[in-house]
C-alpha cells in the first residue's frame, strides 16, 4: 500500500514520512521483518525532508529497537544538527548517552531539553532518573 501511495504522489514527502513511521511502529511492535523496509522508508523520508522531526525520530528510535546504539548516536546528533531547539532531540540525545554510560553529557542533554521545554515532563523525569543512578 505504501508503494502504491508513493507512485501515486512521488513527489509528496508525506507518503516517506508516514510510511517510515508506520513501519518503525511494526518494529516496536516486535515485527522484526520489517526493520530493513522501515530502514529503506526512513533513508526516503530523510531524503524528501531531511528537517522533518518525524522521520528524524523514526530514524533514531528503528535504530534504538533494532540494539544499535552507535546508529542511535549517528541518528539523534544528526536531528540535533537539523532541530537544535526541538526538546525532543536534546532528550533522545541525553537518553542514549544514559546508556552510553556517558553520564556528564547526558545531563547537558537533558538540562538542555528541560530548558527548551520547561514544562515536558519526560526531560525533567529522565533528569532525576540520571540523578538518581549518579547517587
Amino acid at each position: 500500500a505504501l508503494g502504491q501511495a508513493q507512485a501515486l504522489r512521488p513527489g509528496d514527502p508525506d507518503v516517506a514520512i508516514i510510511g517510515a513511521d508506520l513501519l518503525v511502529a511494526r518494529v516496536e511492535g516486535g515485527d522484526r521483518a520489517a526493520l530493513a523496509l522501515a530502514e529503506t522508508w526512513i533513508d526516503r523520508a530523510l531524503s524528501a525532508a531531511p528537517r522533518s522531526l518525524t522521520a528524524g525520530r523514526a530514524g533514531v528510535t528503528l535504530a534504538l529497537a533494532a540494539g544499535d546504539l552507535p546508529a542511535a548516536r549517528e541518528r539523534v546528533d544528526a536531528l540535533v544538527r537539523v532541530l537544535p531547539e526541538h526538546p525532543w532531540a536534546a532528550h533522545r540525545s541525553g537518553a542514549i548517552a544514559v546508556l552510553e554510560g556517558d553520564t556528564v553529557r547526558a545531563e547537558s542533554e537533558l538540562l538542555r531539553a528541560s530548558r527548551l521545554d520547561p514544562n515536558w515532563d519526560a526531560a525533567w523525569l529522565t533528569l532525576a532518573a540520571l540523578y538518581e543512578v549518579m547517587g
